[in-house]
């Protein structure tokens, strides 16, 4: 056992699963109810429960890095199609260009920060650093989401933050796989990553809209089956691998067909379609599987984290930190990034200070950190990115948590009058 454990052994058995099912649920309802009542994210208690267990049932966290990317995605399916479903068209064109801003600049500078960092400080490659930047580099779809829904920070910032978001989650991906076949072979170029990026956008987005178009003109179909929402949980899974199958971007490909189904009224009459609307029963089950979904995923973060990363000494060469330096450096390139992104809107700057703190990192920095060390690449002398990764990861959820505890809380709606007919809200009935 290692000298973190407490004795126990975890066993994989039906009873010790059921148990730790059970923790993880009850947990996150309390994460839940702590975040109505105090602003405090969720993000934090549910890593520090994974955390726990794993070092309470001596559960090896490297273990489970091969099933990472699985529950990642999973995770990010979920929670963009939810993020597009709630997004209105009127709001994606007053959006799209400032979060598209804040987007390319922010991950930019980020990746030159942390360029100019990593070889002066880190003693690492100009390539090799800048592939750490593109691996922190960006927001977390997973984290600010669910996190704007509680804010009062207004429509068109949380459209802006939760734009940018899914776009930067595309930008590590591609831009950290295309720095890992350059560094691994030698080859490539700008030009051919600059290629890869613009063509992954547009398979995605061709591919979201005409699966989401599709999927409207036969809901009343697939709705008399019984399991309406099964199978459009099962048509998004086949979406994101169909898409990545032939280069494109899964995420976005997600984001776009929810979209297309939160705005089922708007699209069904551009294209002349039968009109259409989405049950109230497809939104709460849609609730209940992103509150399932978020819960494990980051509980699955605390439980692979190595606290080995955590030794402070020699403080000079301790990885926390440089670490801690790495986040430094990342917050003065957001800084840089919200400055530029918002300029010449007033509505916009008087928020500038949480949007700087609003740079939670998750699921692309956790994945991305173990993918440039594996099989095909095999890049030697990066074995610390994983633990800069999930230092960043922590450091980053603390200052939005900040965030979030500092700034104003989004008032919930009157309860509705006990006997008033349910209304789905997203889409005008028919």
């Amino acid at each position: 056992m290692g000298p973190t454990s407490v004795g126990m052994v975890f066993q994989v058995t039906p009873s010790n699963l059921l148990l730790v099912l059970a923790v993880v649920l009850v947990f996150g309802f309390f994460g839940k109810w702590m975040f109505e009542k105090t602003r405090i994210p969720d993000t934090l208690l549910l890593i520090l429960l994974g955390f726990l267990i794993g070092r309470l049932f001596d559960v090896e966290g490297g273990a489970f890095m091969t099933v990472m990317p699985y529950v990642g995605v999973i995770a990010l399916i979920t929670i963009l199609f939810d993020g597009g479903m709630e997004l209105r068209f009127k709001d994606l064109a007053t959006g799209l260009p400032r979060a598209s801003g804040l987007a390319v600049s922010g991950f930019v500078l980020s990746v030159l920060a942390v360029m100019l960092y990593g070889h002066f400080i880190l003693d690492l490659g100009f390539m090799v650093a800048a592939m750490l930047g593109s691996i922190v580099g960006g927001t977390s779809a997973v984290v600010i989401l669910p996190m704007l829904s509680g804010l009062a920070l207004g429509k068109k910032a949380e459209t802006m933050l939760g734009l940018e978001s899914a776009l930067t989650d595309v930008l590590c991906v591609v831009v950290t796989l295309g720095f890992a076949g350059m560094i691994a072979t030698g080859e490539g170029s700008g030009l051919g990553l600059a290629q890869a990026i613009t063509s992954g956008f547009t398979v995605a987005l061709v591919a979201g809209l005409i699966a989401g178009i599709a999927w409207l003109w036969g809901l009343q179909r697939i709705r008399e089956t019984g399991a309406e929402y099964v199978w459009t949980v099962t048509a998004l899974f086949a979406l994101y691998g169909i898409v990545e199958l032939f280069g494109g971007s899964g995420p976005i490909a997600v984001l776009v067909f929810g979209l297309m189904l939160g705005n089922a009224e708007t699209v069904t009459k551009m294209f002349h379609l039968p009109k259409r609307r989405l049950s109230p029963t497809m939104k709460r089950m849609q609730d209940e599987l992103v509150f399932f979904v978020r819960s494990f995923f980051f509980v699955f973060l605390g439980l692979v984290f190595d606290p080995q990363f955590l030794a402070v000494t020699p403080i000079l060469s301790s990885p926390l930190l440089k670490a801690f330096g790495l986040f430094l450096v990342l917050a003065g390139a957001r800084a840089g990034a919200v400055w530029l992104s918002t300029l010449g809107d007033e509505k916009l700057t008087m928020h500038r200070q949480r949007f700087v703190l609003l740079m939670p990192r998750g699921l692309a920095a956790a994945v991305l950190a173990t993918i440039p060390a594996a099989a095909p690449y095999g890049i030697v002398g990066i074995e610390a990115f994983v633990g800069y990764a999930f230092a960043i990861l922590l450091l980053s959820n603390l200052t939005a948590t900040f965030a979030a505890f500092v700034g104003g809380k989004k008032k919930k709606p009157r309860p509705k009058p006990v006997g008033a007919p349910e209304v789905d809200d997203r889409v005008t009935p028919t």
